[in-house]
């Protein structure tokens, strides 16, 4: 809706020889027609209003409320339309202390009501007037968009996010060498935020490094450990590589750290790639914990971009 088909740097005599514009649907990996009509609707029809509208009578806000009401039709005819437009966002944050954690609704339109509901345990919350919701527990949270028209048949996408507590679970965390910034998204409270990245490709849970980095997590207090994991992703057909090593390192004060590794530090290899875990399962009492990722190097030859230096990709750290 945004697209002025008109360039500005032409003249007004210039501007009229533009007679309009088209919109494309590449289909190299569109498979059938339910896909095609998926990806084109609705923005041909938004499209459609740009070029037959003059551009003083353009107005987002009162299109998309219109665009509600194509919904219906389209339905009618059996469209295989998108509603992604009006997907909710649920982005984690630290809470407001440690051990909990924020979940941001973000509408992908000003002023739209919304629904959001979470499960922790037996207990399920409803509300409509926060955009957000706090949990310090095992939760599903989910979120949808309330239609702008009363009396509105539109059901909206529903979002959802689970979120899985563990000992480093939006526990304060630091790191000696940020994440490269096309990576970062959260920062590092993206290793503590209760969600594994579980997809073998990448996405906004794993984080990206082209160097090693150091991971230092606190506990709040000394506790019994258990067991460390992190996830790493092996993706070697798109540079990303598994770390040469991890030393996991404890401590009660946070400065003098000894290190826990013994032979149970595993490395669960999976020989289609995807995402794999490193494991040290040496039981101690501790606050603090630190992991030593060492950067895969340079990419052997053999691979996709050898020569080159490697990427190295992070998720979820886990302390039980």
């Amino acid at each position: 809706y945004n697209y002025e088909p008109v360039p500005l740097e032409l003249t007004p005599t210039e501007s009229q020889f533009i007679l309009g514009a088209q919109g494309n649907v590449w289909t190299e990996y569109i498979l059938d027609e339910d896909h095609v009509e998926y990806m084109a609707v609705p923005r041909m029809i938004a499209l459609s209003e740009v070029l037959w509208s003059p551009k003083e009578k353009r107005n987002e806000t009162d299109f998309l409320v219109r665009l509600e009401n194509e919904f219906a039709r389209l339905d009618v005819q059996q469209v295989n339309y998108s509603k992604s437009l009006y997907q909710v966002q649920l982005v984690p944050i630290r809470g407001d202390k440690a051990g909990r954690i924020r979940v941001q609704a973000k509408a992908p339109l000003k002023g739209k009501p919304m629904d959001i509901s979470w499960t922790s345990g037996d207990q399920i919350v409803n509300t409509t007037s926060n955009q957000w919701v706090d949990i310090d527990a095992d939760s599903d949270v989910n979120a949808r968009l309330l239609p702008a028209n009363h009396g509105s048949v539109v059901e909206f996408p529903v979002s959802s996010r689970s979120f899985r507590f563990n000992k480093a679970t939006a526990r304060s965390i630091t790191l000696d060498t940020p994440p490269h910034e096309r990576y970062s998204d959260g920062g590092a409270f993206t290793l503590v935020d209760g969600i594994s990245a579980a997809d073998k490709r990448v996405n906004t849970e794993w984080l990206g490094w082209q160097k090693s980095v150091t991971i230092t997590i606190d506990l709040g207090a000394v506790q019994k450990v258990n067991n460390v994991r992190i996830g790493a992703l092996n993706e070697t057909h798109s540079w990303i590589h598994l770390p040469k090593a991890i030393t996991v390192a404890s401590s009660v004060d946070g400065k003098t750290f000894a290190n826990q590794n013994t032979p149970s530090l595993l490395l669960n290899r999976s020989p289609k790639g995807g995402r794999n875990y490193f494991e040290c399962s040496t039981p101690v009492e501790t606050r603090f914990i630190r992991l030593a990722v060492n950067h895969p190097g340079e990419i052997p030859q053999g691979y996709p971009g050898a020569g080159y230096p490697a990427w190295l990709f992070l998720d979820e750290v886990e302390i039980r």
